[in-house]
């Protein structure tokens, strides 16, 4: 490997700071099993910061978990 490569990636990704707090409450709710409420602030996230691959990838976990778990009290 080059030096250049073994120095690692040369741009830095920033999150948005709005984004990255909607997404920290997706994961709230999704450690509680309330995956419609999660996935609702995952997409928010995305909103918010549109290069934030995490919270797709997490908005689309909690879309298909909130579609096999009943995540709503009865």
């Amino acid at each position: 490997m080059s030096p250049r490569e073994l120095a690692g990636p040369s741009q830095v990704h920033t999150v948005v700071p709005d984004a990255y707090e909607l997404y920290l409450k997706g994961w709230y709710f999704f450690n509680r099993d309330q995956y419609t409420k999660a996935a609702s602030f995952f997409e928010e996230a995305t909103v918010k910061g549109p290069g934030f691959a995490v919270a797709y990838a997490l908005w689309a976990e909690a879309d298909g978990m909130g579609s096999f778990v009943r995540d709503e009290p009865i």
